[in-house]
């Protein structure tokens, strides 16, 4: 894929996940990552086997204007082990026409991947990835995971925040990107047409539910992850994990 204004660190990795819930797509392998076939910066692409990874289907588009926006990238999958809901979420600078202003997006799927609920923001507020970038920050994706139980989403991301001229120098500690964390109970959406790469042909399985996502407040992790108060946010069993 193409560079990303404001993220220095740009590629193409994949990302894994397997269904090990007992629902009818129990097994199912899922594999998303970004391509720029289209020639707007990147999409992003999800590939399904059914048969423990010894066939792939036909790469599927997830985001909502492929090949009419901007850059979609570093993508990460997860699937909830309860429910088999399959959720993925990626950067996102289709929100303006131009510059480094971005969001984080999710879509997410019920039935192993056949449709997909339509794409909407995980991010309460849009963000500059640019934001920081005098010494070579800020590496935009080198925190984003997720994981998914229960019927709900568990989401963390590297975000930025305007910093001061010098952020933090000449201490060498810079201040911006920080690690934003979100909980989100997710009760229904709408189905979007995913395009099918080989003949851009579409998906038609639209179905609008009456109620919405319901989302957590986003918390703003600390360098060293022991924000006060995130343990509430957590159920029982889960636990963060310092990356480093």
């Amino acid at each position: 894929m193409d560079q990303v204004l404001g993220n220095d660190r740009v590629n193409t990795s994949p990302s894994l996940a397997v269904d090990n819930s007992s629902g009818r797509n129990a097994g199912n392998v899922y594999v998303v990552y970004a391509a720029n076939n289209s020639f707007d910066g990147a999409d992003i692409y999800v590939q399904t086997s059914t048969d423990s990874g010894l066939t792939f289907s036909t790469p599927k588009i997830l985001n909502s204007r492929p090949g009419a926006d901007r850059a979609q990238w570093f993508p990460w999958v997860t699937v909830d082990k309860d429910t088999g809901r399959v959720y993925v979420f990626y950067y996102d600078q289709g929100v303006a026409k131009t510059g480094d202003l971005t969001r984080v997006s999710y879509v997410f799927s019920d039935n192993g991947g056949a449709s997909w609920k339509s794409q909407k923001s995980l991010t309460d507020a849009n963000f500059k990835a640019g934001w920081g970038n005098d010494t070579g920050q800020p590496n935009l994706g080198d925190y984003n995971q997720a994981v998914a139980q229960g019927g709900e989403f568990f989401v963390v991301w590297a975000g930025t925040t305007l910093p001061g001229f010098t952020d933090g120098q000449p201490s060498g500690n810079m201040t911006t990107p920080d690690v934003f964390f979100k909980r989100l109970s997710i009760t229904g959406g709408e189905d979007v047409n995913v395009t099918l790469v080989a003949g851009l042909t579409q998906v038609s399985n639209v179905k609008t539910f009456p109620n919405d996502a319901e989302g957590k407040g986003t918390v703003v992790l600390s360098e060293n992850f022991n924000e006060v108060g995130l343990a509430s946010c957590l159920p029982a069993g889960l636990q963060l994990m310092a990356l480093g």
